[in-house]
């Protein structure tokens, strides 16, 4: 699946960021940021039957330059000072074709043996419970091979919010499990909107993956706000940009000093012709 077109070090305990194509686009909106901010040098790229097949113009090019490159469906970037390998997707998955994508996917996180993986989704906002509705918009999810050090970095310093669980439909399975937990209801990850969040999350849990989700509260439409408020979280427990922190009267992170990609000026294309008015 992976295609190398520069020699890499061995990647053994970096970390891997990565978004999943969910409601709002908003973790591939935030790589874009990072991508366009840190400007790390392409390695690779996934080829793979489970991408639709795109082809385009380099997204991250000053407008007017005649130098550019061509972008595809999924692509690898590395920053070896900062230890962190970035991906970028840009088109969803072929549905019938999710489960073999996320066999290689974990073959290849294990082969380059990942010091940890972030993946970056989000999940409606309209079908939030009572607790989520007020404060951060943040939630994360870690699988049982985090390390204890990360563990209270995302719990303690920066206090941020574990996902709640729901109460699991009554299926079958759920009543059998009811059954052994002597009448406690059973609960589930609830991640509406998430693309293919829940069943990666699932599947590193089961193949002991240090895995931690950062998922936003969101609705679909202009992302970009909430681009730059997951860009900001995902900086401040990694701090890969060095920039300046501000906090509004709210008291919320905001982060100056991202580069925002040429290509976020054709996010909702060119504006009516006024001409319709007429």
């Amino acid at each position: 699946m992976y295609v190398e077109v520069k020699h890499t070090s061995p990647w053994t305990d970096f970390t891997l960021i990565m978004p999943v194509v969910s409601v709002g686009n908003v973790g591939q909106l935030a790589v874009d940021l990072l991508v366009s901010t840190l400007q790390p040098r392409k390695v690779g790229f996934f080829y793979d039957a489970a991408f639709w097949p795109i082809v385009g113009n380099d997204p991250y090019s000053a407008p007017g330059s005649t130098q550019g490159d061509i972008v595809t469906c999924c692509e690898v970037y590395e920053i070896p000072d900062a230890k962190t390998v970035l991906v970028q997707q840009r088109v969803p998955i072929i549905k019938y074709r999710r489960f073999d994508f996320r066999r290689k996917l974990m073959a290849w996180i294990k082969k380059n043996k990942f010091g940890k993986v972030v993946l970056l989704s989000s999940s409606n906002a309209n079908s939030r419970i009572d607790s989520q509705l007020e404060g951060s918009k943040l939630r994360y999810l870690c699988t049982p091979a985090v390390d204890e050090a990360t563990l209270n970095q995302l719990r303690g310093k920066l206090n941020w919010k574990l996902l709640e669980r729901r109460v699991a439909l009554p299926t079958p399975s759920s009543v059998q499990l009811q059954t052994e937990l002597k009448g406690a209801e059973p609960t589930q990850v609830f991640i509406p909107g998430g693309g293919i969040t829940k069943k990666v999350f699932l599947e590193c849990a089961k193949e002991q993956i240090p895995l931690v989700v950062l998922m936003l509260f969101v609705s679909e439409g202009d992302g970009v706000t909430d681009a730059l408020a997951m860009a900001a979280y995902l900086n401040e427990w990694l701090q890969v940009v060095q920039i300046a922190k501000l906090r509004d009267g709210n008291d919320s992170v905001r982060w100056k000093a991202w580069k925002v990609p040429p290509s976020w000026k054709l996010l909702f294309g060119n504006s009516a012709p006024v001409t319709i008015y007429w």
